[in-house]
């Protein structure tokens, strides 16, 4: 990443979350992403949802360090995902390889 793009996406994973976790807001990776970072990673965590499994996305960002849990705005709750369809939509470039447990 560029020394501008390192300066303007400084802000970015900077939401409060739970137990000391900052995470990080699909805005967030919009924004880093504008800016000239990459998503390096992404772990998906399977949770037991009412009626099926809730997907817990944690992302690896070029801008940050380490994974981050994705957050719901303004950092209110984990984002989670009823089908791993919908994490096109929010980093379309990243492939999921899923493996089995």
């Amino acid at each position: 990443m560029t020394e501008q793009a390192t300066a303007s996406a400084g802000h970015l994973g900077t939401t409060g979350g739970t137990g000391g976790d900052p995470g990080v807001e699909e805005a967030d990776l919009r924004a880093g992403m504008r800016a000239g970072g990459r998503v390096l990673g992404l772990l998906v965590v399977a949770r037991a949802g009412a009626e099926a499994p809730e997907y817990a996305i944690y992302v690896r960002t070029s801008w940050l360090r380490g994974y981050r849990i994705l957050r719901t705005w303004r950092g209110k709750a984990d984002r989670t995902y009823r089908s791993l369809d919908k994490l096109y939509e929010v980093v379309p470039s990243v492939r999921i390889a899923l493996r089995p447990g």
